[in-house]
């Protein structure tokens, strides 16, 4: 209920572009041209949905695809990702403990030619500086993740180097979450800003191109 039109829509949607973390903005009773709200509603809901990911209690999906995982030993994961299974297409390996297991590697360099899966969850698996190096190289190439969870490990800011270094190529990935982990805050506003780009600083908007630029 304000005076805000759809030429200030734009300047909310530039700010989306850049600003990962609002997760709920109501334009309702402005002077918006529809299209415009439905793009604020797209992207809003999308972090919606990123944000339940990360809360036990909000999303039984992702306990029940978790669970599934679970019934799984690692070399029959290992064996789907090798063999480019269309129907693995979301890895979940939350809370596993992947620090000294044999499979964990492979399935990293398994990931490098993947091409089915787009999201990669490994929330609390005990991933180092050295795995999450094993782990970016492995990004590097691959050009299906959109989604990856690395919450709660024990990656440093020197580990956090080796994705930004993967973000430099990698132009896939949309979604990085580095919550719970020793790192410097400036490394993880490099992060952010990183995957802005990826996600797109400038979007395709109703037939022509919107750049957002504040002076």
């Amino acid at each position: 209920d304000n005076r805000i039109t759809s030429e200030g829509c734009e300047y909310l949607l530039g700010t989306l572009d850049s600003n990962l973390t609002i997760t709920y903005l109501d334009l309702s009773g402005n002077q918006v041209d529809p299209y415009l709200i439905n793009e604020i509603e797209s992207i809003v809901s999308s972090r919606q949905s990123r944000s339940s990911h990360r809360h036990a209690g909000v999303g039984n999906s992702r306990s029940s695809r978790i669970s599934l995982m679970e019934d799984q030993p690692l070399s029959s994961i290992l064996q789907r990702l090798t063999q480019n299974d269309p129907s693995l297409t979301e890895l979940w390996l939350d809370n596993r403990d992947l620090s000294n297991l044999p499979e964990t590697e492979p399935i990293f360099d398994a990931l490098a030619n993947n091409s089915y899966v787009t999201k990669l969850s490994l929330i609390g698996c005990g991933i180092d500086d050295g795995l999450v190096a094993s782990l970016s190289l492995a990004l590097v190439e691959n050009t299906s993740i959109v989604e990856v969870w690395l919450s709660d490990n024990f990656i440093t800011s020197g580990g956090c180097e080796y994705l930004l270094g993967t973000l430099d190529t990698n132009q896939t990935i949309e979604f990085l979450d580095l919550d719970g982990n020793e790192i410097e805050p400036d490394l993880m506003d490099e992060i952010q800003v990183a995957i802005s780009k990826n996600s797109g600083l400038t979007r395709s908007h109703n037939g022509r191109e919107r750049s957002f630029e504040l002076s």
